[in-house]
């Protein structure tokens, strides 16, 4: 309602059609990017450095995985281009944390 957004409330709206559409929320957080959510006096963060494709990033990062096979990879380190190949292309990995971003050393 439009006396609530412009009191400063903070609203989310989510056009559902179907359970699939509602498949985003995990729980804890909701994904406020989504197409089907409209929200309102919600505060944005302002991202700081440049925006990289992650299917054109070169960083690299420390993950732990386990592969479609159940075999898990304890810390083992690819790029974010590299990630997402295997996550989407070759369907490779089951599951994926990324634990940190690896540091270029300045002086290399």
């Amino acid at each position: 309602d439009k006396a609530k957004i412009e009191m400063g409330e903070r609203i989310i709206e989510i056009s559902i059609k179907s359970e699939d559409d509602i498949l985003f929320i995990d729980g804890r957080r909701i994904n406020l990017m989504q197409p089907t959510i409209q929200n309102y006096n919600f505060k944005r963060k302002k991202v700081q450095g440049e925006l990289v494709n992650p299917r054109d990033c070169e960083r690299r990062f420390m993950t732990n995985a386990v592969s479609k096979f159940d075999e898990p990879f304890l810390l083992k380190e690819y790029s974010m281009k590299e990630i997402v190949h295997k996550l989407e292309v070759e369907k490779y990995f089951k599951e994926i944390s990324v634990l940190w971003k690896i540091e270029s050393n300045p002086l290399s």
